[in-house]
């Protein structure tokens, strides 16, 4: 539940004299600290989240600061970044890792099932070494303080405070799917995960630790309103008993492993936060300290009906839009789920009170606002601030959550389904098949299939999700490992276009004349094929196929383009193959605007594999990496008692397959080389060319 607090801290309840200077924050947690990831990889946060401070939404779930941004203003620092967020991100002063609906447990097919992220703990790690990473490599090759400007020093990462934030969402996954006594019994196992994860940050490093116990669930409205309590469950506040008793549980084990863990990590600093009395404070006592009944939340609020803030709802016939209420400062909840502004302000007030009194809070910390180091100055990270006044984790209602199983690994058929469409602007001037096209840009959707810009001229595309040292000038690459046609929305992100580093954005009249390119199928192939028969994939196909004609339809409304098409395998892939060069005719005869250009990847890949051998290539079904007794690449076995590492081979450019999945750079070298001269597309059109409506007017 709790919201990372970024603090400072000492060995005692004294006030020590010296305050502590932390250079950096480094926070992993859930909604209550989000600032933007979510946000940033899954669409933004709707209004009117955001309202009060930032007057638009700024990625938070909350109608505008959350505990880590006073914390942040304490500590005279910027606001965190979030990781995921590419777009004006610095993280000279630390970044942010929580995102909403996130867990301590890995999140697994049933987490996400139910509504989870899958970017639980474990990932939010993972993110945190490759920020560590990268920055020691960028530092290393860097010439010039440009480069590394906008991210930590590599001697800072140890002196930084670690805050963590994490617990709520397991208790309640374990609600909505198990029994009571079923989510009792899981904490134990709980503790552990969040026991490695200290653990292992400490190995990365880190040395100072903000720690966070769990607030109180059950006082959160969308229980209490939703699901009232029977009169024996409910505590003198209202709040459903069971349910705290359970939060009340989770912390005694948390505080306990903490204990354990301060004497075997030697040299660290842990510091348990009791935000559980903190809140429970604040809600029994609302009409106390100012604030209205704690039950009723501020946004998604209309009359006696709640209804999902930001959302519309049809209500008696009518529809009804969840706006924000007249004052959020007087509501403790926001949205049923997470804490206003007002009282993130309240409770980070409380603890700095009571700290310096008798310290229920907190166990060895002293909290002080610390000054910036001199050397070091502070950079804005947000629009001007307008004057005011002085969430827990709930279940996370998106809808992509419940449909899609995100994989690090993804074991597919060797053979790629590719769907690339290569999407530009339809409303460039007819030059004549002569002329060569310019396109300023391109924007890749798809899977691990795809990713390459060299053939126009332009740079490599900066991932998307990858924030660090990464320039959209050119375009940006949203594809990812793993990723299926169903539902692609989920990637069709809007762009916000910032100020301060317009120098690596897209124009945004670049937009409707760059290319777009899409590389995406073989996944959705891959799920059907482990769970249904062969007639059963066929009869899926043309709902896979009207998905994939809807994404090209919401990229036409979002700015006008054209386009380009691909394919792979037998029976059921000709058929896919049919049916989406159907599809892309009918789309053209929709949008007569757009240049859509099919392109057969399948006879370009399958006539490389079948002729490998003259083509200079080993067997085409042996693979680079992993080949060791056919186990993934880079990953470490065991064998006969002794460990072994899944390596490549000492010439990867004889190998058409790099991993038994993905193609090896010569493979996909030898591809492009025969897709973009237009050999394989209809019309025959080459990639530098396919802006010029006349090649696709005469092909209708």
């Amino acid at each position: 539940m709790a919201v990372a607090i970024s603090i400072l801290l000492v060995a005692s309840l004294l006030v020590s004299s010296r305050a502590c200077h932390f250079p950096a924050i480094y926070n992993l947690g859930d909604s209550n600290a989000d600032t933007g990831s979510v946000s940033a990889t899954f669409g933004r946060v709707r209004p009117p989240y955001g309202e009060t401070f930032f007057c638009k939404p700024a990625g938070r779930y909350s109608d505008g600061r959350l505990i880590i941004d006073f914390i942040a203003d304490e500590l005279k620092l910027p606001f965190l970044s979030a990781y995921l967020d590419a777009t004006e991100s610095n993280f000279s002063h630390g970044a942010n890792f929580a995102a909403s609906g996130s867990t301590i447990q890995p999140a697994n097919g049933e987490l996400i099932g139910a509504g989870f992220n899958p970017l639980s703990l474990d990932i939010q790690l993972l993110q945190f070494q490759q920020l560590k990473d990268r920055t020691n490599e960028l530092y290393n090759q860097a010439k010039n303080l440009d480069v590394t400007d906008r991210l930590p020093r590599p001697n800072e990462f140890s002196k930084a405070l670690y805050t963590l934030d994490c617990g709520q969402n397991d208790l309640n996954y374990g609600l909505i799917t198990t029994t009571e006594e079923q989510v009792k019994a899981s904490i134990p196992n709980i503790i552990i995960q969040f026991a490695t994860a200290i653990e292992k940050l400490y190995q990365q490093g880190a040395r100072m630790f903000w720690i966070h116990n769990t607030g109180p669930i059950g006082c959160l409205p969308v229980f209490v309103i939703n699901s009232p309590p029977k009169p024996e469950n409910a505590d003198q506040t209202g709040c459903i008993k069971s349910y705290n008793e359970l939060a009340q549980e989770f912390n005694k084990q948390l505080k306990d492993m903490i204990s354990r863990l301060r004497t075997k990590l030697h040299g660290a600093r842990l510091t348990y936060v009791d935000i559980y009395s903190a809140k429970y404070s604040l809600i029994s006592e609302a009409h106390k300290y100012g604030f209205v009944d704690p039950f009723i939340n501020c946004c998604g609020r209309f009359g006696d009906y709640h209804i999902e803030c930001g959302k519309s709802a049809v209500v008696n016939g009518t529809e009804i839009f969840g706006a924000s209420c007249s004052d959020p400062s007087k509501h403790i909840s926001w949205d049923g789920i997470h804490y206003t502004e007002a009282a993130n302000h309240w409770i980070l007030s409380s603890i700095k009170l009571m700290v310096f009194k008798t310290g229920p809070f907190s166990e060895s910390v002293v909290l002080l606002v610390q000054s910036v180091e001199p050397s070091r100055k502070r950079i804005s990270m947000e629009v001007t601030r307008p004057n005011v006044g002085t969430g827990i984790s709930g279940r996370w209602n998106t809808a992509w959550a419940s449909k899609n199983s995100i994989k690090t690994f993804t074991i597919a058929a060797f053979f790629a389904v590719a769907f690339s469409l290569f999407l530009l602007s339809g409303r460039q001037r007819d030059l004549g098949q002569a002329g060569s096209c310019y396109f300023p840009a391109v924007f890749n959707f798809g899977d691990s299939n795809s990713d390459t810009a060299e053939n126009l001229g332009l740079p490599y595309l900066s991932a998307y999700l990858d924030s660090i040292s990464t320039n959209f000038r050119h375009g940006a690459n949203f594809a990812t490992g793993g990723s299926t046609i169903q539902p692609l929305d989920a990637r069709m992100l809007r762009w916000g276009v910032g100020s301060n580093i317009k120098s690596t954005l897209p124009r945004p009249e670049d937009f409707s004349q760059a290319l777009y390119t899409f590389d995406i199928g073989q996944i959705d192939l891959d799920c059907a094929f482990k769970s249904m028969a062969e007639k059963q994939v066929i009869e899926s196909i043309p709902e896979v196929i009207n998905e994939f004609a809807q994404a090209v339809k919401v990229n036409f409304h979002l700015f006008p383009f054209s386009a380009t098409t691909s394919k792979r395998s037998k029976d059921i892939l000709d058929t896919q193959h049919r049916q989406l060069k159907e599809s892309v005719i009918q789309l053209r005869m929709q949008f007569p605007d757009a240049a859509l250009t099919y392109v057969d990847i399948y006879s370009a890949k399958y006539s490389l594999i079948s002729d490998g051998k003259h083509h200079g290539y080993a067997n085409p079904l042996e693979y680079c990496c992993g080949h060791y007794r056919d186990k993934m690449c880079w990953r470490k076995n065991t064998e006969n008692g002794t460990a072994t590492l899944s390596t490549s081979c000492s010439n990867p450019s004889a190998y058409i397959s790099w991993d038994g999945i993905h193609y090896s750079h010569a493979a996909n070298l030898w591809i492009a080389n025969k897709v973009v001269v237009g050999w394989l597309s209809d019309p025959p059109t080459p990639i530098t060319k396919a802006c010029h409506m006349s090649l696709h007017s005469k092909r209708q």
